[in-house]
C-alpha cells in the first residue's frame, strides 16, 4: 500500500500548519472535557447530549482533515460546521457499531474485517454527502481488495499515536493531526473507485 506516502503527507501538512492544528486539538479537547463535566450533571439526558457533541466535533475533525488533505484552506470554524451531516453520521455510526458488535460475537475476526470494510463511512458522508446506508455500502466498495493493507495501515497509525503518548503526551499534538491527514489522504486515494 502507500503507508509511507500518506504518513509523509500527513507529517508535512502538520508541520506547515502546526499552530492551526494545535488550536483545533486544544478546542476539541476543552469542549469534550468541559462538555463531559457539565453534561454529566444531567444524568441520562446529559450522556445523550455528550454523545451528540462528540459526534458533532468528530465530523468537524473529518471536515478539517479532508480540506487539508485536498490542499484546501481550513479554519477553526470548520470544527463546528458538521451539523448538516450529523443525522447521517449518527445513523451510520450506530449501524457500524452494531456490525462490529455482531462480528465480536462471531469471534473477533469478523469484527476486524467488517470494521475495516466500513471504516470510511464518515468521509463518504462528509465528502460525498451520502446518507448512512449509502456511505456504508460505498465504504465496502472502496476497501474491496485492499482490506489487509488497510489493517496494516491502521496498526501503523496506532503505533504512531502510541509514540505520541510516549513522548509525554505532548507528541500527540504532532501525531493526532498527522494521523487525521493520513486517514483522509487514504480515503481520497480509495474514493477514486466510486
Amino acid at each position: 500500500m502507500f503507508i509511507s506516502e500518506v504518513l509523509k503527507k500527513g507529517w508535512g501538512i502538520t508541520k506547515e500548519n502546526f499552530f492551526f492544528f494545535l488550536s483545533v486539538i486544544v478546542v476539541y479537547f476543552v469542549l469534550l472535557i468541559g462538555g463531559a463535566w457539565i453534561l454529566n450533571k444531567l444524568r441520562f439526558i446529559g450522556q445523550i447530549l455528550f454523545i451528540i457533541l462528540s459526534f458533532w466535533l468528530g465530523v468537524g475533525l473529518i471536515i478539517i482533515a479532508l480540506k487539508k488533505a485536498k490542499d484546501e484552506n481550513a479554519s477553526l470554524s470548520d470544527l463546528f460546521s458538521g451539523a448538516k451531516y450529523l443525522l447521517s453520521f449518527i445513523g451510520a455510526s450506530i449501524l457500524y457499531y452494531l456490525i462490529i458488535f455482531a462480528g465480536t460475537i462471531l469471534l473477533i475476526f469478523p469484527a476486524v474485517i467488517w470494521g475495516i470494510k466500513y471504516m470510511f463511512f464518515p468521509y463518504l458522508i462528509v465528502d460525498k454527502n451520502m446518507k448512512a446506508i449509502e456511505a456504508l455500502k460505498a465504504s465496502s466498495k472502496i476497501t474491496k481488495g485492499v482490506r489487509w493493507d488497510i489493517l496494516g495501515f491502521c496498526i501503523v497509525l496506532e503505533i504512531v499515536n502510541l509514540l505520541g503518548i510516549l513522548c509525554l503526551i505532548i507528541g500527540l499534538f504532532w501525531t493526532i493531526p498527522t494521523v487525521l491527514i493520513a486517514y483522509a489522504t487514504t480515503y481520497l486515494k480509495l474514493a477514486n473507485k466510486i
